[in-house]
């Protein structure tokens, strides 16, 4: 229990954590940082060697020479109640790797357009130069675009990034199974089957994402109803305040959309209440390692000698094995839980060369008029 007047109290993990005020946001509420130790009176020794660093601090300097990575934290402390913790740890982490460096120690009331154009420029060449990817440059100037609406409500972002050049998308062709594979893959999967590979086969029949079948709950599949109900996934991430540690943490789902009923087809159905495990979780009695589960995959393509595919090529396959086969793509987005169409069509929906010879042959039989192709 915290003493009278102290923040200092014993987490679950069996850490002390002690927290204090380093002053007060735009808005006028208290920020606070945590320490961490072992022992109660470790974390009362640093509480107080922070407290003395601030107030020493406060004297020697005022508020407005006080640098870009002070405001940075105020802001990620007043969203911490509205974002999920992995996002806030994620729009950390590129702070932290690509702002920071450029302009994280720079004076709030210095900071010019030009050195938030900086930060783009040096993102945009190393995305020209394959050192990081465009998901990532597209992180990078989300987190900076929040953090200009925060700190410098006065700058437009528009202007920050003029006259930088757009870095293009590398285009790359999608993993997707053929049909040869997915017989092959299937055939093996029924060999010997286990929870692990019938996991396989929900995931390839009902494009769950890795997370979300390593943190199903046996009770969200309805036998009786024919459906899977998706609430959770989890997810390996970064441990606030370290750059080592990490932890596996259940969370909601990705979106609000993510949330959502999936129906089970007749075949998985039967797979399913011949096999179905009664343990509290699908793959166990405790949420699985997303990552484990990767490396489960990747053996069992090995084993069938299926070269250059992942975890995620189930779902961009099952995307596209229902559009071939007449399935409606907003009927196809809600089993996705994506929450555009758009979103659907142009990531996950990818038609195979076959499937593109029989639409031209469609084509050109209905283009011919009395045997003859019509000029």
């Amino acid at each position: 229990m915290p003493r009278r007047g102290e923040n200092i109290f014993k987490r679950k993990d069996g850490r002390w954590e002690g927290r204090y005020s380093i002053g007060r946001n735009m808005k006028g509420r208290l920020i606070y940082h945590s320490v961490y130790g072992k022992t109660y009176r470790d974390v009362k020794e640093k509480v107080k060697s922070h407290i003395s660093n601030v107030a020493t601090y406060n004297q020697n300097t005022h508020k407005s020479s006080l640098t870009i990575d002070f405001y940075v934290n105020e802001w990620l402390e007043s969203i911490s109640d509205t974002k999920k913790y992995s996002t806030v740890i994620k729009y950390r982490n590129v702070y932290q790797k690509h702002i920071y460096p450029v302009v994280g120690e720079k004076e709030k009331e210095k900071i010019a357009y030009d050195d938030l154009k900086d930060v783009l420029k040096t993102a945009n060449s190393k995305v020209n130069s394959k050192e990081i990817s465009y998901s990532t440059y597209n992180s990078i100037r989300c987190v900076l675009r929040q953090l200009t609406s925060y700190i410098f409500p006065q700058f437009e972002f528009d202007i920050v990034t003029n006259d930088i050049m757009t870095c293009k998308n590398r285009t790359f062709s999608p993993a997707v199974l053929s049909t040869a594979e997915q017989r092959l893959l299937e055939t093996y999967l029924l060999n010997g089957i286990d929870v692990y590979k019938l996991g396989i086969l929900v995931c390839l029949y009902t494009g769950l994402r890795i997370g979300e079948i390593c943190a199903l709950p046996t009770a969200s599949i309805n036998l009786e109803k024919k459906s899977i109900s998706v609430t959770q996934t989890v997810q390996r991430i970064k441990i606030d305040n370290s750059t080592k540690k990490t932890e596996l943490r259940v969370s909601e789902p990705k979106t609000f959309s993510s949330k959502r009923e999936i129906p089970i087809c007749d075949y998985l159905l039967k797979l399913l209440r011949q096999h179905l495990p009664d343990s509290k979780y699908f793959l166990g009695n405790k949420p699985y390692e997303p990552r484990t589960y990767q490396y489960k995959l990747k053996k069992y393509f090995e084993h069938i000698s299926i070269d250059n595919k992942h975890f995620h090529t189930l779902r961009h396959t099952f995307a596209t094995n229902c559009i071939e086969n007449g399935m409606d793509a907003k009927c196809l987005s809600e089993i996705l839980g994506h929450s555009d169409v758009k979103t659907t069509l142009n990531r996950y929906v990818h038609p195979s060369f076959e499937n593109k010879i029989k639409q031209i042959n469609s084509v050109a039989n209905n283009c011919q008029i009395n045997g003859q192709v019509n000029k």
